[in-house]
């Protein structure tokens, strides 16, 4: 009877510890890939998004410095570079820990966004009334006072 208790007890360590090392040689898989996105003319730019292509849930955006940092879970892993008035890129992983990007300037992105009091939106997506509104039209118009 204890022999059999025994053996049952094996048994289950044994399963216990060959689950550890599949967890542990699947994490040990993972990277951590750090970078920064630049412009044509070198400089950062802030609220780049970046996603691992096909993981939903899995994105960052580049801080005020242009600074990204991201796990992939293998060198087959993509990465999507995107923002507005850029053109998107996509890099392979691979086996990188330290990646700069540059972003390429698209004007015709550009012009099909319209700048809102609540974000950005595409002039297709756009629901509301939209006007232009100039400088001149600003300065010309009475202050009131608060006090």
């Amino acid at each position: 009877m204890k022999l059999k208790n025994s053996t049952k007890i094996i048994r289950q360590f044994s399963s216990v510890l060959i689950l550890v090392f599949c967890w542990a040689g699947t994490y040990a898989q993972s990277q951590n890939i750090k970078g920064t996105v630049l412009d044509n003319e070198n400089q950062a730019i802030a609220g780049v998004n970046v996603i691992v292509k096909g993981i939903p849930g899995r994105g960052t955006t580049t801080d005020a410095n242009g600074k990204f940092s991201i796990n992939v879970d293998n060198e087959n892993n993509i990465l999507v570079f995107s923002f507005i008035g850029f053109t998107t890129k996509e890099i392979v992983a691979g086996n990188k820990t330290d990646l700069n990007v540059r972003l390429e300037y698209d004007s015709k992105a550009l012009g099909e966004v319209v700048i809102v009091g609540y974000g950005a939106q595409k002039k297709a997506n756009l629901t509301a009334a939209v006007d232009q509104v100039s400088a001149k039209a600003l300065e010309n118009r009475a202050m009131p006072n608060l006090t």
